[in-house]
């Protein structure tokens, strides 16, 4: 069973998507400092914004099965090579069935490690890595 909903990447157009997951309508918002007219990152659930600012590399919330906020956690995937470390492992210890979202702002880097937890744990199916660049990334998916 597949509990990706969407995942995109991009380097030089900011990111968008609106997607239903349990009934909770998410919109999620992506770009670099290489976009023309870049904004902040942004998620909006329900029409409720619960994340918007400029934090560099990714930011990872996490909701419950009804859409109630559990966290949101900002990781510096494009300054700190530990930090892709601690992404992997908060995506790891995601209790079953909670939406996760994923947006960056700025830039970031995505490495084995935190692919492997999307594959194994959220179904993804792509194998996109990457070195820290300005690379614009939403994934949104359930934790099986």
């Amino acid at each position: 069973v597949n509990f990706t909903f969407y995942e995109a990447f991009g380097t030089t157009s900011a990111l968008t998507t609106t997607q239903y997951v349990h009934g909770n309508k998410i919109y999620v918002y992506s770009s670099s400092l290489d976009v023309v007219g870049y904004q902040n990152a942004q998620i909006v659930e329900n029409e409720i914004e619960i994340y918007n600012a400029a934090n560099r590399g990714h930011t990872l919330a996490i909701l419950d099965p009804y859409g109630d906020t559990v966290s949101i956690t900002t990781y510096d995937t494009y300054g700190s090579a530990g930090s892709l470390t601690t992404l992997a492992n908060a995506l790891n210890g995601v209790s079953t069935g909670n939406i996760v979202i994923l947006t960056v702002w700025d830039a970031s880097a995505l490495n084995a490690g935190v692919r492997s937890s999307l594959t194994t744990y959220y179904g993804s199916t792509n194998a996109n890595t990457w070195a820290a660049s300005r690379r614009d990334h939403i994934f949104i998916g359930i934790r099986n």
